[in-house]
């Protein structure tokens, strides 16, 4: 009975309860993993991104393609049907 005494004039002397530390010991290493993982997944985003692009080529390099380097492809006008007059 004396330890109980003695536990409860702790408490509420230091303001300490049994889980107080615990708690504060979790809670900063919860912080510490949140912050570890959202870096973690800034860096795996960023290197998705940039695969992505170097597969699909991204917006700039499928224009260019698409349009070729000089603007639409105009040069070549004949036709499948139209005779060859290179000689």
């Amino acid at each position: 009975m004396l330890s109980i005494v003695t536990y409860y004039e702790y408490v509420h002397e230091h303001g300490l309860h049994l889980f107080t530390i615990p708690v504060l010991i979790l809670a900063v290493l919860m912080v510490i993993l949140l912050i570890s993982h959202a870096v973690k997944q800034h860096k795996r985003s960023q290197a998705f991104i940039e695969a992505q692009k170097a597969m699909i080529g991204g917006p700039d390099e499928a224009a260019a393609a698409e349009t070729g380097p000089a603007g639409p492809d105009t040069e070549n006008t004949q036709t499948p049907d139209s005779p060859d007059t290179d000689g």
